[in-house]
């Protein structure tokens, strides 16, 4: 950015969320459709650069409805409300979640360690779980309340019911959750 006849590189604020392993490449892999991309849609030049700028970092989102849990790792999250506490992510279409969700009306947001290896591969942006079966079986989870599993190794979480659910013309959609807790992880 130029101010002032000097040029500024904006510094993070806080802890850096960002994922070693995503640096948000040119050719982003999370811009691919679900069911296998022939083309990859990808933005460039002034756009993407600009994009860089926009807060982001590592949060896996988890629901949980009757016997079946799921979770999914995004990147586009915020904050939307201070009264009462809304949170809204941003998640890929088609994903098994959808229907858990949608049917529980809540989810957990974690806030994943960058260097959680665990959690980055059993969890990749915007897929399925790996490995099939329940993605929970081997990780230690806690219920905050509304029956999501909460990962006993991540930095924080929030417990949310839905109050909005926003079906883009895109390839993600949004859901905004009202904070119903929120539990700090040592």
């Amino acid at each position: 950015m130029l101010f002032a006849d000097k040029q500024v590189t904006p510094q993070p604020h806080g802890f850096d969320m960002r994922s070693p392993e995503d640096p948000r490449p040119p050719s982003n892999p999370e811009n691919a459709p679900a069911d296998g991309p022939e083309e990859v849609a990808t933005v460039r030049g002034p756009i993407d650069e600009a994009l860089k700028l926009l807060p982001e970092g590592v949060f896996l989102i988890t629901a949980a409805h009757d016997t079946e849990r799921s979770g999914i790792r995004v990147r586009n999250v915020m904050r939307c409300a201070d009264v009462p506490v809304l949170i809204a992510v941003a998640s890929r279409k088609g994903h098994v979640i959808e229907p858990l969700i949608r049917d529980s009306h809540h989810f957990a947001l974690c806030v994943v360690r960058p260097d959680d290896r665990l959690l980055m591969r059993k969890f990749p942006v915007g897929a399925e779980p790996v490995g099939g079966g329940d993605p929970f079986d081997a990780i230690p989870t806690e219920d905050l309340g509304s029956g999501a599993p909460v990962p006993k190794r991540c930095i924080a979480a929030f417990d949310c019911e839905v109050v909005r659910h926003f079906d883009l013309d895109a390839d993600h959609e949004i859901y905004v959750g009202q904070v119903l807790t929120v539990k700090m992880f040592g």
